[in-house]
């Protein structure tokens, strides 16, 4: 049960980043402590509740450090991006049928011994939540992959406990699955492996002021240093279409990328928390 006085701080702070004020804030010592990053300054990070947060080029960085000892090289980093209807906030705090399934999944994986980081996304989607840029491949005209850049920075020099940077993950969720595909082709030796969960190759959409626009048939391109990948969808998927998610596999096999996938017959939409163990035991494969 999440404590009221938790409930009200965080729709505060949902209030906050659905508008453009300046993200510089200090809320209550006991629960929340943060300054702004630059690569001049060091985040204040200390006597943060869990999660623990941060503001990185204005975006609200969310992150957890297992409870165990870190092991020889380091804790191994798991980045998961949210999907568009989400702040990063799904990932720690159940407050609906998908933030319930994937906060049950960062519990794992915190337990399993990953550091995980949750980061917000940039592009608004009007009125409140914000949704990944994933379209555009570009690195300069991205600032979502802008964003990336400066948490490699942060990675490898602020971070204040023992990571393990041979061992960078990232899984998203729909918007955040797309996202995901889009890093995985972007910055192919930044990650060990990766998950796009009720998304697809990102290069198979088109968004228009219609919607989503799919194309789940024609080739895709990989290189050959493309990493790891896990791929997972639910049949029932309304909204992505599951021959999306299939797809992309194909084409990942077709071209000899390391990949598997992970689907559930009776789900559509949403986080699939029953196949967790597998999802975190396939990163651990990776290990």
């Amino acid at each position: 049960m999440i404590p009221l006085k938790r409930v009200i701080i965080l729709f505060c702070l949902f209030l906050v980043f659905s508008s453009n004020t300046t993200l510089i804030f200090s809320i209550e010592a006991s629960y929340f402590r943060t300054t702004r990053y630059s690569h001049e300054s060091i985040v204040e990070k200390k006597s943060l509740s869990r999660p623990e947060l941060f503001i990185l080029s204005q975006r609200l960085i969310l992150y957890e450090k297992p409870h165990s000892p870190p092991p020889e090289l380091g804790y191994p980093v798991l980045f998961l991006l949210h999907g568009a209807s989400q702040y990063p906030f799904s990932w720690f705090f159940p407050f609906n049928s998908w933030s319930i399934q994937q906060s049950r999944f960062s519990e794992k994986a915190i337990d399993a011994g990953f550091f995980i980081v949750a980061p917000s996304s940039g592009r608004p989607i009007n009125p409140g939540p914000h949704a990944w840029s994933s379209f555009i491949d570009d690195v300069n005209e991205s600032e979502d992959l802008k964003l990336f850049n400066t948490l490699f920075n942060w990675l490898e020099n602020d971070v204040y406990f023992p990571i393990d940077l041979d061992h960078v993950f990232c899984a998203g969720f729909s918007s955040g699955g797309f996202m995901t595909s889009r890093l995985a082709k972007e910055f192919p030796d930044r990650f060990s492996g990766v998950l796009v969960h009720s998304g697809t190759d990102a290069d198979s959409i088109t968004f228009t002021p219609r919607g989503p626009e799919f194309d789940c048939n024609s080739p895709l391109n990989y290189s050959k240093d493309h990493p790891p990948t896990l791929v997972v969808h639910g049949e029932k998927d309304r909204l992505v279409p599951y021959e999306c998610g299939l797809h992309f596999f194909e084409e990942l096999q077709r071209h000899n990328i390391t990949s598997s996938l992970l689907t559930d017959t009776e789900n559509g939409h949403i986080w699939l928390s029953l196949q967790s163990e597998d999802m975190l035991q396939w990163f651990e494969s990776l290990l």
